[in-house]
């Protein structure tokens, strides 16, 4: 009997930036300070337009993280200008979740303030 291939944790659809804090995430889950993470679950409809989190996070006490990740290229966010209107939204509309901006740089993942 073959064994069943097991499904990649890792989606092709990947930046090397999101799978690093995929790595980072499942290190966080195997050590139990993460419930579960996945990548590009939900869709989040909102006034300014359909936003999809990278990343949606859950704590061991349920609570729930949408996250975005932006690497820095050259002096900008790459992608910033386009998720950061749906990004607000969407934290202003669904307030059951914490919504993290991350930004990455020099090997590093800073989360942001965003208001």
């Amino acid at each position: 009997m073959k064994a069943k291939p097991q499904p990649s944790l890792y989606s092709p659809k990947m930046t090397a930036v999101e799978r690093k804090f995929a790595e980072r995430c499942q290190i966080q889950k195997l050590a139990g300070e993460l419930a579960d993470w996945a990548y590009e679950l939900i869709i989040l409809r909102t006034s300014a337009g359909n936003y999809t989190p990278d990343f949606m996070l859950t704590g061991n006490t349920d609570e729930v993280y949408m996250v975005e990740i932006k690497a820095k290229r050259g002096n900008w966010r790459s992608g910033s200008r386009d998720a950061m209107p749906r990004f607000k939204a969407a934290k202003n509309r669904f307030w059951q979740f914490e919504f993290i901006w991350m930004d990455y740089e020099g090997g590093n993942f800073t989360a942001r303030d965003i208001n």
